[in-house]
Formats: C-alpha cells, sequence, structure tokens
C-alpha cells in the first residue's frame, strides 16, 4: 500500500480514526502515545476501521488554549525541570483518561497540524513541526508498526501523508 501526500485525504482518514472513538490509554517513554479505541465496528468507503489507534506526539503540543496552557506550565512545571511542560502534561492527561466525556466529537487537520475535541470540552492541539524537521505527529493501528500499517496519517515538516486501503493508487 502507497503512502499520499495529501492533506485532505490525511484529514478525512483522521477524522474516521478518531471520531467516536475514546481516550482509552496513554504512555511516555521519549515522547507521549496516546490510545483511543471504538466501542462499534466503523468503517470508511466501506472498509471496516481498526478498533484502536494511537496518536504519538513527536512534537510540541497542548490542552486547551495554547496561551493558557502556557500559563500552567509555567506555574505547575517542577522547577529546574529539564523538560518542564513533560510533567504537566502527564499530569494532564491521567487527568483526562479518568474524566467522563473524553469520546472524539470532532476533528481538524490544517497545515500539518492536528486539533481533536473531546465530548467533555477539552482540545488537544499537535504542531505539525518538530524540532529536527521529523515526524511531529503519527496516527495509527496500535500495535503495527507505521511503516506496515494499512492506515495511518502523518506530519512531516508540516506535510501531511496518509495511507488507507480506501484510497486510489
Amino acid at each position: 500500500m502507497r503512502t499520499k501526500q495529501d492533506g485532505a485525504q490525511g484529514e478525512r482518514v483522521a477524522q474516521a480514526l478518531l471520531s467516536g472513538a475514546g481516550f482509552s490509554a496513554f504512555t511516555f517513554s521519549t515522547s507521549f502515545s496516546l490510545r483511543f479505541s471504538r466501542d462499534r465496528p466503523g468503517s470508511l468507503l466501506g472498509y471496516p476501521l481498526p478498533a484502536e489507534v494511537e496518536l504519538d506526539l513527536d512534537a510540541r503540543w497542548w490542552l486547551d488554549d495554547e496561551q493558557e496552557w502556557k500559563a500552567k506550565v509555567a506555574r505547575l512545571a517542577p522547577e529546574g525541570a529539564v523538560e518542564p511542560e513533560e510533567p504537566v502534561q502527564a499530569y494532564e492527561l491521567a487527568a483526562l483518561r479518568w474524566t467522563e466525556g473524553t469520546t472524539v466529537v470532532s476533528v481538524v487537520v490544517s497545515a500539518g497540524m492536528i486539533s481533536v475535541r473531546f465530548g467533555n470540552g477539552r482540545l488537544l492541539t499537535a504542531t505539525g513541526n518538530a524540532e529536527d524537521d521529523g515526524r511531529a505527529w503519527t496516527l495509527s493501528e496500535t500495535g503495527v508498526a507505521e511503516k506496515s500499517a494499512r492506515w495511518s496519517v502523518c506530519s512531516e515538516g508540516g506535510v501531511i501523508f496518509v495511507r488507507a486501503p480506501c484510497l486510489s493508487e
């Protein structure tokens, strides 16, 4: 299956993969990975969607308003923290995970960025540019290497790449 550079199709596939899915888990190593799962089967153009997907966040991201987020990090980050955002991000994701209304209600992909709105009103936004010009974020099937995934959307250098069985060659 071929990967295409296509922002419009990337947004369409990201919306299909995430809309109606619930935020079910997250992990952290050197970056955050958010897991979303759906209770009911979904499809896009007759092709079944995976029951679980992961959003790997390799570049800057925040919850809700960006300026308020920066103020929150300045207020809450541990003194002397090398990466002051990461402890605040972990706390906020844990709180979000155990809050009602974490089903995804909308997804916007624009200028390489992805914004995910939850039913409780919270908004997660990830930039489309990583510091090293590598991948900023990747949305793909859980437990499948991205290069082997049938379904994937990623942003690299602000450009959207997409792979899905419903896309014509």
